[in-house]
């Protein structure tokens, strides 16, 4: 028996290792990108807000119809964008939280391949130490032997 420990899944452990890098790659990517997504969304809600205060302070003058259908018409356009953008936020969060999901499950997966190859290392070390024991007695009986 040689004296250097090889893990049977070794391959194994490290594909699973690759798998929970991946993961946790793809989860930074889509964080990333739910922070882009809502802060897209938070412009959009200050220009709305914008938008109305203008219209407000606008209002305390005389206006005319045209200047009421162009903000009415601002304002539809401003709320459909946001509605759609809205939509992505909640899209993103979606994707994050399947990524978080599936990193659990990576890290689940390399845990036990680790602590099988922790098991394996002590089961080896305890068969060295073993052998060990058992080439002593032989050299310690072949001594009493020759005396």
């Amino acid at each position: 028996m040689g004296k250097n420990f090889s893990f049977r899944f070794d391959t194994i452990l490290n594909l699973k290792e690759m798998q929970e890098d991946n993961k946790k790659s793809q989860l930074g990517n889509a964080t990333q990108k739910l922070k882009k997504e809502e802060e897209n969304l938070f412009q959009l809600l200050n220009k709305k807000n914008n938008l109305s205060y203008q219209w407000k302070e606008r209002t305390k003058e005389a206006i005319t119809i045209k200047e009421v259908q162009i903000h009415a018409s601002k304002l539809k356009y401003i709320d459909e964008v946001i509605i759609n953008q809205s939509k992505k936020v909640l899209n993103c969060e979606s994707t994050v939280n399947n990524c978080r999901i599936q990193l659990i499950e990576a890290t689940k997966q390399t845990k036990i391949f680790n602590k099988l190859k922790e098991k394996d290392s002590d089961v080896f070390q305890y068969q060295l130490m073993k052998n060990e024991e058992a080439l002593l007695d032989q050299l310690v009986s072949y001594k009493t032997a020759v005396k």
